[in-house]
């Protein structure tokens, strides 16, 4: 019996080190058409860590800092959303939004290894990916695949394929990252058990899955940094 039990355990250790994923929410309120990729992703990164805050509000948090780097005078908080914040960040600024919400962040001019990648999954730290004219915020891996979430929606995608055909496989790799450098207090969510994703009917119900046992975990609390 002692045996079978320790066998059982082996399983669960082997699981938990081929799999993380954490509940960081997809957001999808850019505006249509609207340049938003960069607020966007870190929108879900700021939400994931507790803040409240939206979309705009980073948008209207550069306008007051870098008002000739965009067009309106009015507030991007507003609907419509003014043509005039129709503009863009980059990606090696990230820093800006992290630093005004206090989470640092550091970052990289390359795609992250998986070790990095594995390893900020372990300290529930979400990361930032980019290629040549968009952003996306990744969120877990289940053995050689990453989640990531997108504006237009939810892709899951083999590490090479993202790093070298990019995770719109039209040839533009990840080439550009941002590593978070503070754990977040949220609800990390694991697969431990070989094949617990296997047991849905695709992947998109795997999410699902995913989603609805984390809101079941954390009802009733809320987590702040």
């Amino acid at each position: 019996m002692r045996r079978i039990y320790l066998i059982f355990i082996c399983i669960l250790l082997i699981g938990r080190a081929n799999s993380q994923i954490l509940d960081v929410p997809a957001r999808y309120d850019a505006p249509r058409n609207f340049n938003w990729c960069v607020y966007v992703a870190c929108h879900s990164i700021l939400v994931y860590y507790g803040k409240t805050v939206q979309a705009c509000d980073i948008v209207e948090y550069l306008r007051s800092k870098y008002p000739n780097h965009y067009d309106s005078k009015e507030s991007c908080c507003q609907t419509p959303v003014p043509s005039g914040c129709n503009r863009g960040w980059y990606s090696s600024r990230v820093y800006e939004i992290l630093d005004n919400w206090s989470i640092p962040s550091k970052y990289h001019s390359r795609a992250l290894t998986e070790n990095e990648l594995r390893s900020d999954m372990a300290n529930n730290r979400p990361f930032y990916i980019s290629f040549t004219g968009h952003a996306m915020v990744g969120f877990g891996y289940y053995n050689d695949d990453v989640y990531i979430h997108d504006y237009k929606g939810t892709i899951i995608m083999s590490y090479d394929e993202v790093i070298t055909n990019g995770p719109w496989m039209d040839g533009r790799p990840w080439n550009k990252s941002v590593r978070l450098t503070a754990n977040a207090t949220n609800c990390p969510q694991y697969q431990n058990i070989v094949g617990s994703l296997t047991g849905f009917n695709s992947s998109y119900k795997a999410l699902q899955g995913i989603t609805a046992n984390c809101l079941i975990q954390s009802y009733g609390e809320k987590h702040s940094n």
